[in-house]
């Protein structure tokens, strides 16, 4: 199968139709001849991003899996598309209800973790601001959940940013 298809698989998923990488017979593909990370895509992909990461309100394992994957596939190795797509997810955590944050966050996590490269330093940038912004609007159980993700940084994000997140609780 080509990247394109799925591409249409995971936006299957996160519209709740299948799971991503699983053909219409349930067959798992895994890694296929076509990397899902290898082509850059272009404005029609990150307008599909924008609008299938508005149905992130939820924590949902499978939905956050496929917007880490196509987060991946959009991006590739530009950049650029790294830094569109990681402004995209930063705003969704800025403009979600308190009681969805957390959620945009454990994308947040999943991307920097599983596709790294050029997010890491995208979500950096901003993310003492927007997680001391979100931190603060919400309830104690969820300021916890917060914190416990924070302490799996560690190894991700620099300490610098860190740092500043630490002294900013």
């Amino acid at each position: 199968r080509r990247a394109g298809e799925h591409r249409a698989d995971a936006f299957g998923l996160i519209r709740g139709e299948r799971l991503f990488a699983l053909s219409d017979s349930g067959e798992n593909h895994g890694e296929h001849e076509t990397s899902l990370f290898e082509s850059n895509m272009g404005d029609e992909e990150m307008a599909e991003y924008a609008l299938a990461l508005r149905e992130l309100k939820v924590n949902s394992k499978p939905v956050i899996t496929s917007l880490t994957m196509l987060a991946g596939e959009i991006a590739g190795g530009d950049e650029g598309a790294a830094a569109t797509v990681a402004g995209m997810v930063e705003r969704h955590i800025r403009t979600a209800a308190p009681k969805t944050k957390l959620t945009g966050f454990y994308l947040l996590d999943s991307i920097s973790k599983n596709v790294k490269g050029h997010f890491v330093a995208c979500f950096a940038r901003n993310l003492p601001d927007l997680f001391l912004g979100a931190f603060a609007s919400q309830d104690e159980g969820t300021r916890k959940s917060m914190v416990r993700l924070l302490g799996t940084w560690n190894a991700v994000f620099p300490q610098t940013t860190l740092g500043a997140i630490a002294r900013g609780l």
